[in-house]
């Protein structure tokens, strides 16, 4: 009997998610390891797709307004891996499932070091309007997004504390989503341990 594989677009979202997930696993796991040669190059890679969701994010939430707009960005790199989540439930895919709620948990690590940035404008920034003429960083910090938005709401002096929040929920988004994917690892092996022997 042939083995069915399902639909192309399961397929595809099978390989898509192995692809990611395998960068995700390799980054987040060396997180803080950036001396190993290879580590900051997977992350260099997870962080600029990251920063690529964020950016699309602004100009589409602008369009509802001001501050909106300025948490586009965060929006949006968040809604993506959410809706990822949302297709592999809707097919069935188990380990999809946990790879991609581990890749919204890591967002929640780099959102925290922004959010972290507030006040101190440490990091350096980059954004599209860069493309068209140069800009300093100083230039660039104007419109640091959780600057503006953290003054809007009157948090700005709790920065720090806000984003060790957003870091702990995100450490534990991914922790929940590597034992959801190893304890369904173990059930899919234990499933085809059982099948093979039954046969037999």
């Amino acid at each position: 009997m042939k083995p069915s594989y399902g639909s192309p677009q399961e397929m595809l979202l099978r390989l898509g998610t192995a692809a990611l997930l395998f960068v995700c696993l390799l980054a987040a796991a060396f997180q803080y390891y950036a001396s190993i040669p290879l580590i900051p190059n997977l992350i260099y890679l997870l962080n600029t797709l990251n920063f690529i969701i964020h950016e699309i994010g602004h100009p589409i939430f602008g369009m509802l307004g001001e501050f909106i707009g300025y948490a586009g960005g965060t929006i949006f790199q968040l809604l993506v891996p959410a809706v990822f989540v949302i297709v592999s439930i809707s097919q069935g895919y188990q380990l999809g499932i946990w790879f991609f709620v581990f890749w919204f948990g890591q967002n929640f690590i780099h959102i925290s070091k922004y959010i972290a940035d507030a006040r101190a404008h440490e990091l350096t920034l980059f954004t599209p309007a860069m493309l068209s003429q140069p800009m300093s960083q100083q230039e660039v910090h104007k419109h640091h997004d959780w600057s503006y938005m953290l003054t809007k709401l009157g948090l700005l002096e709790f920065d720090i504390a806000i984003s060790w929040l957003v870091f702990g929920a995100g450490v534990l988004i991914m922790l929940t989503a590597a034992i959801g994917a190893a304890l369904n690892g173990e059930g899919f092996v234990r499933r085809k341990w059982n099948e093979k022997f039954s046969r037999e």
